[in-house]
């Protein structure tokens, strides 16, 4: 029985210092490290660790003893020679059931797969709409090397800026955000004002030219058609040949007209 009153049964013994009494864990460890250093700052004998808990240290003369009498050596030879209680074993033993080989018929074998062929990024890169870069050549293959990346991307979606040909801008959104910027740079050096198509607000021509574009403009179509639909004859020919006409009247001489009034609510009768 532990002679330790209520509450102090964890703490430990430092074996650096008897004074020393520290809970037993994380912090009995750090303690250890720093009793160490002034243990052997003052002391020329050194401490030799126990083989079966890291926080034993012993004297050297002592180490063999404590070896033979550690209270935590038993832990260790529990787990390096297990014991098993023979009526346990021998109940064990009887469930065990042996299961009988099965001779497969199936002769797949997966090494006989063909192999695979190897993976080549550079072949991926051009077969699929992935951008790539021309580090380390020279001005003439840089151009030719972009001419034909546009070609392999296939850039159909490419629209002329009308203040710059050299600008080649997707249609879309960034299409007219890059219009309003460089609108600024061309009032700026130039004196005349481009004016915006009526059909496509991203057409801007020169005022001379506008009627012309007028005329000619690809989306003039989409508008005039949204102005002035067009029903294709033929179309509407089948769909009035469909219509079916039902013969209105029929033997049933019922009116509901002559039927005698329903008597007014009287909630006194009722």
């Amino acid at each position: 029985m532990s002679n330790k009153p209520h509450g102090y049964s964890n703490l430990v013994e430092c074996p650096y210092n008897r004074a020393h009494q520290i809970e037993n864990g994380r912090r009995f460890q750090t303690h250890l490290v720093k009793c160490r250093k002034e243990y052997e700052r003052l002391h020329t004998t050194e401490k030799v660790q126990c083989p079966f808990n890291a926080t034993h240290y012993v004297n050297g003369p002592e180490h063999q003893h404590h070896i033979e009498n550690c209270p935590d050596r038993i832990l260790v030879d529990k787990f390096q020679n297990p014991i098993v209680d023979s009526m346990e074993a021998l109940q064990k033993k009887d469930q065990i059931k042996m299961t009988p080989q099965v001779q497969s018929a199936d002769d797949e074998d997966w090494d006989d797969e063909p192999p695979a062929p190897a993976y080549d990024p550079q072949k991926y890169c051009e077969s699929n709409n992935i951008l790539r870069r021309c580090n380390g050549m020279q001005p003439h293959e840089r151009k030719a090397f972009r001419q034909q990346e546009h070609q392999r991307l296939r850039y159909e979606n490419l629209v002329e800026c009308p203040y710059n040909r050299a600008h080649q801008i997707e249609n879309g959104r960034r299409f007219q955000i890059h219009l309003d910027k460089c609108r600024k740079e061309y009032e700026k050096l130039h004196n005349n004002i481009k004016k915006p198509c009526p059909f496509n607000a991203t057409h801007l021509i020169n005022s001379p030219e506008l009627l012309h574009h007028m005329d000619n403009c690809p989306d003039r179509v989409l508008v005039d058609k949204f102005n002035n639909p067009i029903i294709d004859h033929i179309q509407a020919v089948q769909k009035k040949s469909t219509v079916k006409m039902i013969p209105q009247g029929g033997d049933d001489d019922d009116d509901w007209d002559d039927e005698p009034p329903a008597a007014s609510y009287n909630p006194q009768k009722y």
